[in-house]
């Protein structure tokens, strides 16, 4: 009993954000950003940037700029998220998305966004999180993605 009277008594700690999660917050509408605790890391849960760079393996070595990296990382997220749609909505969602591009290039887009819909399906079923942003940093070593989703 004095153990959880203790265990009661001690203070919880908040949580120190790193500063590698600064232009993310900052993207954040205030409420959310002032909102504790923000959780950037869970523990024992994997780390959604990794989840996102496993989901998006068979895109990632067709990138040579920052720009066309964020652009894939993009769709990648779009194609994620739109993934957790029930099937009508995700029809609608790909309807509306890709209206007004040419044909030949809208019917390419949606070939490869379905496909990745299928791969998130298949391979990432059990992950039902929301991707809500992202950022990316290009360094000399290598790029790093930093990701805010919703909880699981």
């Amino acid at each position: 009993m004095e153990i959880l009277n203790r265990m009661s008594k001690r203070k919880t700690k908040k949580q120190r954000i790193p500063k590698k999660f600064d232009p993310l917050i900052a993207k954040l509408p205030d409420g959310i950003q002032k909102q504790r605790p923000l959780i950037f890391e869970p523990r024992g849960e994997q780390k959604m940037s990794a989840v996102l760079l496993d989901f998006m393996e068979p895109l990632l070595e067709f990138w040579e700029t920052e720009e066309e990296l964020n652009n894939m990382l993009q769709f990648g997220v779009s194609a994620w998220n739109a993934a957790l749609l029930p099937p009508q909505e995700l029809a609608e969602y790909i309807s509306k998305t890709l209206k007004g591009i040419p044909f030949l290039q809208r019917w390419r887009m949606k070939a490869a966004f379905m496909k990745m819909v299928s791969r998130k399906q298949l391979l990432f079923a059990d992950n039902r999180r929301i991707i809500i942003d992202y950022h990316l940093r290009i360094t000399k070593d290598r790029p790093h993605v930093s990701v805010v989703s919703t909880a699981v």
